[in-house]
């Protein structure tokens, strides 16, 4: 007759727990490794440099592109990176501002001011792309370029310039806290 010999139950104890402890350490290695390649790609994200990357790109006589980026900020107006601003229902499938109504105007800087403030931030980002502003936006850029704004060194056209400036400008706020002015929020000068 065979005897069979039961398991001790410390062993199998041991084995478990040896069995948890590699377990954890190979999930700390794993997720060490993916912080570490997070933080390069971080790094290299912000070492990159708005001069060597922006360009001022004339939009002036482009009426129509095959797909546009747009603002989706706001719940009623929509700005295309044509400068065109038009309503919510004015929005094409390829993302551009439809041309063809009253509603939609192109460098549309109505509630603006002469300082480069606007009360709504779709006027902001459509007046900044008009041609006439291009050695404001420059000289901008090239204000920033020396003053670390990792946001900016992201920046690669006027449209996302504008974009960005509108919504950050230390033009518009106290302390970076508080707008100097509650209704002219959004400014695209320096």
């Amino acid at each position: 007759q065979k005897s069979t010999v039961p398991f001790p139950k410390v062993l199998l104890k041991k084995k478990l727990l040896f069995i948890v402890v590699i377990l954890l350490v190979l999930v700390t290695l794993y997720v060490g490794l993916r912080l570490r390649q997070a933080s390069a790609i971080h790094r290299d994200v912000l070492s990159t440099t708005p001069a060597s990357t922006f360009t001022w790109v004339s939009i002036e006589n482009v009426t129509a592109l095959e797909s546009c980026r747009n603002s989706r900020q706001g719940h009623t107006l929509y700005v295309d990176e044509l400068g065109y601003v038009c309503r919510l229902g004015d929005i094409l499938p390829n993302g551009c501002c439809v041309l063809d109504t009253s509603d939609t105007l192109r460098h549309d800087c109505s509630s603006c001011v002469e300082s480069g403030c606007c009360a709504v931030y779709e006027h902001c980002v459509s007046c900044c792309l008009h041609p006439d502003k291009e050695s404001l936006v420059i000289s901008v850029m090239k204000h920033r370029t020396g003053t670390y704004s990792p946001l900016y060194s992201l920046v690669r056209d006027p449209f996302e310039f504008c974009m960005l400036h509108c919504r950050t400008s230390s033009r518009s706020v106290h302390h970076e806290n508080a707008y100097k002015d509650t209704k002219l929020k959004y400014c695209y000068g320096l």
